[in-house]
């Protein structure tokens, strides 16, 4: 019984540790993202990005089934430049 109640609180020890492992990472991970976010809000927006939202209006007279494929996709890839979404998986 008591060989029990040991191998029992060395499992609950190593799951502490796991957890408290874990949080650490999540929080040097959300710092990370938040530096590169606020360094992204920095610098603007891109020339491309800026011009395309500046023809935008008369876009969207002329076709705008194709404006609207269009700033989907703009969107997308915005979106994935900046980290958002699956990560690719790690080959290694």
């Amino acid at each position: 019984m008591a060989a029990a109640l040991v191998v029992a609180a060395a499992a609950m020890a190593g799951a502490l540790v796991v957890l408290a492992v874990v949080a650490v990472l999540n929080r040097q991970t959300e710092r990370r993202m938040l530096e590169q976010q606020a360094a992204m809000a920095a610098r603007g927006p891109d020339p491309v990005t800026a011009r395309l939202v500046a023809e935008l209006p008369d876009m969207m007279r002329e076709s705008p089934i194709v404006t609207t494929l269009m700033v989907s996709s703009l969107v997308y890839v915005l979106a994935r430049s900046r980290g958002f979404g699956r990560r690719p998986r790690d080959r290694t």
